[in-house]
């Protein structure tokens, strides 16, 4: 009885972990990888540098929209990503727009440099309020096109 519970317990793992959906592509690449710590504490260094150059905000140009957004940074997602075709991490964070108060889901890539240390190859805004403005499709950005007019959902004071 306890091997079939043992059992069961390790597939239930490992088919679990195989055919989980995520929304992120990458992934744990071994020797290549880094820790999450250096991950985050790269993207918070280069965050807090930027704004203490440009008046207290992350300053993150939209493409979609036009303009420069004024950001506060929020908090990290849990998992780091790991890119093989392109040699790069990436983590997603959450920032306050504080013009409108809207969620901007904000996407960090990072390469490791010859002297170990990581640097921000790519910023992308990923979501706002929720609402995607890509996906990845094995390791790969593809844009998704959305309703001109999203439902406008900011957080709540």
């Amino acid at each position: 009885m306890i091997h079939r519970t043992v059992l069961f317990v390790l597939l239930f793992v490992l088919f679990g972990g195989i055919l989980s959906a995520e929304e992120h592509p990458g992934d744990h690449p071994g020797e290549e990888w880094v820790e999450k710590d250096q991950v985050k504490q790269t993207i918070k260094d280069y965050i807090e540098g930027d704004a203490r150059l440009k008046g207290g905000y992350f300053l993150l140009w939209d493409d979609k929209e036009r303009r420069t957004l004024r950001l506060k940074f929020s908090k990290f997602h849990k998992k780091v990503r790991y890119i093989k075709d392109e040699g790069a991490y990436f983590m997603c964070t959450d920032f306050i727009s504080l013009d409108d108060r809207r969620l901007i889901d904000v996407d960090f890539w990072l390469k490791p440099a010859e002297d170990g240390t990581l640097r921000i190859t790519t910023i992308k805004i990923h979501k706002v309020n929720n609402v995607p403005r890509f996906i990845y499709e094995k390791d790969r950005i593809r844009p998704v096109e959305i309703d001109k007019k999203p439902p406008k959902r900011g957080l709540q004071e």
